[in-house]
């Protein structure tokens, strides 16, 4: 009897951490599975600079245009992002801002509607890093639509 519980134990611990593992390992958004990089290793190139101009993103089959208040993008200084070319979204468009190349927290804040424009202002924490790389990730409400984009910060 004592034999059969130990069993049924471990079987059941066994089963809990692959549970676990899936969870925490194989359903998470694409966005949000993250690999921080070493301070002194380089980062690569991004395809578009959001201090220079505006980006586009594709998100299903339309071309999202997002632009910031700001070139270039400074740390603790308010930047508002505009983000134009949703054509079935609710007006629940939620933007989360975190670092890629270290770790400094989530910025999750809700967009508001102007016309056909989103926008939302956050300020930006500073690092010891000489370049830091965030994402801005869309969510609708707390649905990711995997679409995000890249962009730096220089000290």
């Amino acid at each position: 009897m004592n034999m059969r519980v130990l069993i049924l134990l471990c079987v059941a611990l066994i089963s809990g951490v692959a549970c676990a593992w899936i969870v925490f390992m194989v359903l998470q958004p694409k966005d949000s599975q993250l690999v921080y990089q070493e301070s002194n290793t380089p980062l690569p190139p991004l395809p578009c600079s959001l201090n220079a101009s505006a980006c586009t993103i594709t998100y299903q089959d339309s071309v999202i245009s997002i632009e910031s208040s700001m070139r270039p993008i400074q740390a603790m200084r308010p930047v508002t992002f505009f983000i134009k070319g949703f054509s079935n979204l609710s007006d629940d468009l939620v933007l989360k801002v975190y670092g890629l190349n270290m770790e400094m927290g989530t910025i999750i804040t809700q967009a508001t509607k102007e016309g056909d424009t989103y926008q939302a202002t956050i300020n930006l924490g500073t690092c010891s890093l000489q370049t830091m790389r965030y994402r801005l990730a869309l969510y609708e409400g707390t649905k990711p639509l995997g679409a995000f984009i890249d962009f730096d910060v220089e000290q």
